[in-house]
């Protein structure tokens, strides 16, 4: 992450400082292209295994990565898709497709800013985040355990709605004009989430520019690879196990928080984004030097409890299953190691999931499912999102994997995507993983012990 970051600072110290900045600049052109820094996708491991066409059991066999799964017939691929919950399953780009040739299919005034949209952007998710507070405020104590529970999904669902438009800020895609204000603004919207926005925004383009590369991406969510696991101890591997196999893996982005505060190493950065950091991460301390206490006074630690930290808790949960959506599918490959020829455009077209929500929850959250956009043009805001991405369906259709949120998806993501292994370039269960490690182990073991004699003993 050091050098990623250092790299992501050098490119913001040296087109704005945001804090200090008055420039109009209208939009930024980030290079998502290839890069000597770049590691790219690994094409062995190609071949699909032998399945029927009508055998709805392809799931259960080894998942094909997306070049294979171009061989595929629309049956096969129907049969597959449905099987792990998608309505459709994008095949590999055409060789020769660019970043830049996918960012075109987005038309220039989807990128066009619209003040009205964006109130009503910042509008309706407070408005449902103050009638959970009003709620809890007006019942008090008698509230019954159920509506707590619902005030604090409401407030937690309004957040991640706003939380999505500071993240519109770190991508300079909410105010591109005044570059200081927008940075200002989604400095404070991300407050009470105690992300610093400068952090965030590191993060994300690192996120962008490295899409999908094992140890280089820094997206809220990255999964525990077989290699990583075949390295824990055994208090380790119960501990990810808990978290791999449980619904505990949708409070993923808790770790990437955490991993975050790597951001007060101001070595990482370039002396001109030092400052702009340092005052980035002083907004979330100062609401948590005065929110915190002032909440405890108040009420004490319950009031903290209820009105700040379940409500953060229900953030981080819509924060990790959106992110765990966008880039998590047996077909998604996570690339590694260091080549020249890794494809951006076949790592964010096919490397992004779109997953349609019902119409009132993605107008309260932002289109937050909406992602691929914003990975091909950075100045697309969230309320042009979802016509983005339409844009983008009519011109690269069969190379989308896109389907409405169901049960067998999320239990898919949460019961059998577990372990990424590198190898196969597809998820397995946790428990196959650990099987497959300790019979590598045992069979390195035997081979490492002495050769027994065959010679006749002496009579």
């Amino acid at each position: 992450m050091q050098l990623s970051c250092r790299q992501m600072s050098g490119f913001f110290a040296s087109s704005s400082s945001t804090f200090s900045s008055s420039s109009s600049v209208r939009t930024y052109s980030i290079n998502v292209g290839p890069s000597p820094i770049l590691r790219h996708r690994s094409h062995s491991r190609t071949y699909l295994p032998q399945i029927l066409a009508t055998s709805v059991s392809l799931a259960e066999n080894q998942a094909p990565v997306i070049e294979a799964i171009s061989t595929l017939d629309k049956t096969q691929l129907k049969q597959l898709a449905t099987s792990w919950g998608y309505d459709q399953l994008g095949t590999s780009l055409p060789p020769g497709i660019t970043t830049g040739v996918l960012s075109s299919s987005i038309p220039e005034e989807l990128t066009g800013f619209d003040l009205k949209r964006l109130l009503l952007g910042l509008i309706a998710p407070f408005a449902l985040m103050t009638a959970g507070y009003f709620w809890m405020w007006y019942m008090h104590s008698i509230i019954p355990a159920w509506q707590q529970a619902t005030c604090w999904i409401m407030i937690g669902t309004g957040y991640f709605g706003l939380f999505n438009v500071a993240h519109d800020a770190a991508r300079m895609a909410l105010l591109p004009d005044n570059l200081s204000l927008q940075s200002w603004i989604g400095s404070l919207i991300m407050a009470p989430s105690l992300y610093s926005l400068e952090a965030w925004r590191a993060s994300l383009f690192v996120h962008y520019n490295m899409t999908n590369i094992l140890r280089e991406d820094e997206g809220a969510w990255r999964p525990i690879t077989k290699k990583q696991l075949s390295t824990l101890g055994p208090m380790a591997t119960a501990w990810a196990r808990l978290i791999s196999t449980t619904p505990l893996k949708l409070l993923g982005s808790i770790v990437h928080w955490i991993r975050s505060f790597d951001g007060l190493d101001l070595k990482q950065y370039y002396p001109p984004m030092r400052v702009p950091m340092i005052i980035s991460w002083s907004i979330p301390f100062l609401f948590m030097g005065v929110a915190w206490p002032a909440l405890i006074c108040m009420g004490g630690v319950g009031a903290w409890f209820d009105l700040w930290f379940m409500p953060w808790i229900v953030f981080h949960v819509w924060l990790s299953f959106i992110t765990l959506l966008h880039h998590t599918a047996p077909h998604v490959p996570f690339v590694g190691g260091r080549q020249q020829d890794y494809d951006a455009a076949q790592a964010i077209l096919n490397g992004t999931v779109t997953v349609t929500l019902p119409r009132w929850l993605e107008f309260l959250i932002n289109y937050a499912n909406y992602h691929l956009p914003q990975h091909l043009r950075n100045d697309v805001p969230f309320y042009h999102a979802k016509q983005a991405t339409e844009a983008i369906r009519q011109k690269l259709g069969p190379y989308l994997t896109e389907t409405k949120l169901s049960g067998r998806l999320v239990r898919n993501l949460v019961e059998r995507w577990q372990v990424y292994d590198e190898d196969k370039q597809t998820y397995i269960p946790f428990q196959k993983a650990v099987d497959e490690i300790r019979l590598r182990e045992h069979n390195s073991e035997v081979d490492m012990s002495p050769e027994l004699s065959l010679k006749p003993h002496p009579s």
